[in-house]
């Protein structure tokens, strides 16, 4: 099992693409995604809340500061560290 950890802040069309090319090319890995939303208003939290095992919510960090978080919170043996316009094949 893999964890995707990525921090976001709107960008609800890059977010689809990242998270449905993953699914798309990659569907045989397990995986965790772990999302930091950094105050979305765009529907970009109501879709990873919908998808990922887990989503952060809070004070608005940086983006490094932000995937700071979210790599302490990972469990698996692998992370792979994603901006969110990202598209995988």
């Amino acid at each position: 099992m893999i964890t995707i950890v990525s921090a976001i802040y709107n960008g609800l069309d890059v977010n689809q693409l990242m998270w449905e090319s993953f699914k798309k090319f990659h569907s045989e890995i397990p995986v965790k995604l772990i999302i930091k939303d950094n105050g979305s208003f765009d529907g970009s939290l109501e879709y990873f809340n919908s998808i990922s095992d887990k989503v952060v919510i809070g004070e608005r960090l940086s983006h490094g500061k932000s995937l700071d978080l979210l790599c302490d919170m990972v469990e698996t043996e692998y992370t792979m560290v994603v901006d969110n316009d990202i598209e995988f094949t």
